[in-house]
């Protein structure tokens, strides 16, 4: 089962921007990507 989702990572821990359904206590393997179309740069930002 793949699924795809959006979190914040505060520096310890990835927080998911909506409910996931996944079960607790489970290992996953997670593929981490920067997403700038979720509004993290202003529209006249460019890096």
């Amino acid at each position: 089962m793949a699924q795809t989702l959006y979190a914040t990572y505060d520096g310890h821990v990835f927080i998911p921007e909506e409910k996931i359904d996944l079960l607790p206590n489970q290992r996953y393997s997670i593929r981490v990507e920067m997403s700038v179309s979720r509004g993290l740069f202003a529209p006249s930002h460019k890096p």
